[in-house]
């Protein structure tokens, strides 16, 4: 089904009747959508709104509220990706929305790439993924922040973070066997010259942390990235 961001969605009633102008409006627009489709309305907060297009003008689109679902986060997963090649670091982007990422923190390490993070592009990548993949929740993007800073923040709130799980270490002194995972996890994905021998000792002393061992030496970002959704789908618990 198409889906639309609209932020501004909030207390919207079933049977309510709601403009949509602006960039909404737009993309109505262009995928050509006819009077009496079915869409759906996506705030990226968890609130999903199924509604009917009524009326297709110059400037606005008017559609009514026929269901409204509240979808909750279940799941803190947040993921510290390296930054690599814009092109890769897009894709890693849209799958890390499509893994139901809570946060994404682009992080700076030795191999990383050195470029100015567009985050006003970026987050128009996280909404065009949230809206493809019908996801109910917009991932928070953080600055780029240096590997040692976040680590440090880990063992200073380490309360904060009970699981850490480390993609690919190649000197690793970590174990490879993961544990059941709770509710809040925290994933590593090194840029794809991988971490530094500094850099893995560093993350081999983070407290709960494990680390995923796969027998392809290089992967791409992108790939470690689902590799690693998958482990941590099958080792996490999940709330009812």
């Amino acid at each position: 089904m198409r889906a639309f961001y609209l932020n501004n969605l909030a207390n919207a009633q079933v049977g309510q009747k709601l403009s949509i102008e602006g960039e909404g409006f737009n993309h109505i627009k262009v995928v050509r959508l006819k009077p009496s489709e079915e869409i759906l309305l996506l705030t990226g907060q968890g609130d999903n709104y199924l509604a009917r297009l009524e009326v297709l003008g110059k400037k606005s689109a008017i559609v009514e509220v026929l269901r409204y679902e509240h979808k909750p986060q279940l799941n803190a997963l947040t993921l510290a990706i390296g930054l690599v090649k814009k092109d890769a670091f897009d894709l890693c982007l849209k799958m890390a929305v499509e893994l139901g990422a809570t946060t994404i923190i682009p992080l700076e390490t030795r191999y990383s790439q050195r470029y100015e993070l567009n985050y006003e592009r970026a987050n128009r990548l996280l909404i065009q993924a949230l809206e493809q993949s019908n996801s109910a929740w917009l991932p928070k993007l953080l600055p780029v922040t240096a590997i040692e800073s976040l680590s440090q923040e880990i063992v200073d709130n380490c309360e904060k973070y009970s699981n850490l799980i480390i993609m690919g270490m190649a000197n690793s002194t970590l174990p490879a066997k993961l544990p059941e995972l709770g509710t809040s996890v925290m994933g590593f994905i090194g840029p794809e010259g991988g971490f530094s021998e500094d850099e893995e000792k560093l993350l081999a002393k983070l407290p709960n942390a494990s680390t995923i061992h796969l027998p392809t030496p290089i992967l791409r970002a992108p790939t470690a990235l689902a590799a690693l959704g998958g482990v941590i789908f099958t080792k996490q618990r999940v709330l009812d």
